[in-house]
C-alpha cells in the first residue's frame, strides 16, 4: 500500500462505495431473496461470491490500518506485497461479475 494519504484516501472511498453498493442491493431484493431464487429455492452463487469478495476487500483494508498502526509488529512489512495482490484479484473478480450481470440485464 502506498504510504501517501492520497492513496490511503482513495483506497478508503472505494471500499466504502462497494459496501454502500453491496448493502443498497441487498437491500432492495431483500436478504434472502438476494441469496436464494424464491421461484426454484436455488442458491445464487453469484452472488454469494460477490458478498464474499466485497468483505475480504474492506476486511484486508482494514487489516491494512491496523497494521499500519503499528498494532501489529512486522506485519506490515511482511504481508504489504500479498494483501495488494489479493486485493487486486479480489477487485478484479468482482468487475468481473459485475460484467457479466450487465450483459445478462
Amino acid at each position: 500500500m502506498a504510504k501517501t494519504g492520497w492513496f490511503i484516501a482513495l483506497e478508503a472511498i472505494l471500499n466504502f462505495c462497494i459496501g454502500v453498493d453491496f448493502i443498497c442491493r441487498m437491500k432492495m431484493v431483500g436478504f434472502n431473496k438476494y441469496f436464494t431464487n424464491p421461484s426454484t429455492g436455488h442458491k445464487r452463487w453469484w452472488h454469494i461470491f460477490d458478498a464474499l469478495v466485497v468483505g475480504v476487500c474492506i476486511m484486508l483494508f482494514a487489516i491494512q490500518m491496523f497494521a499500519k498502526s503499528g498494532a501489529i509488529k512486522g506485519f506490515e512489512e511482511a504481508s504489504e506485497e500479498i494483501l495488494l495482490v489479493l486485493w487486486a484479484i479480489w477487485q478484479t473478480l468482482r468487475m468481473v461479475i459485475i460484467g457479466k450481470k450487465q450483459r445478462q440485464a
